[in-house]
């Protein structure tokens, strides 16, 4: 499902469907799009947290994923970082020492056969995680 509207601003609220209850809602902008090219809402209306890419050809907001409840200490339908698990492009995650959620946009192998992901969190921006070289997914 995608939805489009103008250039995401700064700070501010735009309308979009709310992938939660299938609504045009009104969404509080809480990170725009950076180099991740995620931007972050959240529904005034059902306080859901929402990560939308941001499609710069199109000026479009695309892909709207629900991400739990906005303010949850640790959502249900995350799972907590872990260094020896293995994680997915697109998988979101919860960590716990930030109490910060984020998205996996990217998986790199480090010197001395270690490997890394890059997470785009919602409140401490883009991060690299050290997971387990034996679980790397490829």
């Amino acid at each position: 499902m995608s939805t489009t509207t103008e250039s995401p601003a700064q700070r501010g609220t735009k309308f979009i469907v709310n992938p939660r209850d299938g609504k045009r809602r009104k969404m509080q902008i809480l990170r725009p799009a950076d180099d991740t090219q995620l931007v972050w809402l959240n529904c005034l209306t059902t306080n859901a947290l929402i990560c939308c890419e941001w499609d710069e050809e199109n000026a479009a907001l695309v892909n709207p994923v629900d991400a739990g409840d906005f303010g949850a200490p640790a959502p249900d339908r995350f799972r907590t970082y872990m260094p020896e698990d293995s994680y997915e492009i697109g998988e979101f995650i919860y960590h716990q020492t930030w109490r910060d959620v984020g998205r996996v946009i990217g998986r790199r192998e480090l010197p001395g056969s270690r490997f890394a992901i890059d997470v785009a969190f919602l409140n401490t921006g883009l991060k690299a995680l050290i997971v387990g070289s034996d679980t790397f997914v490829r």
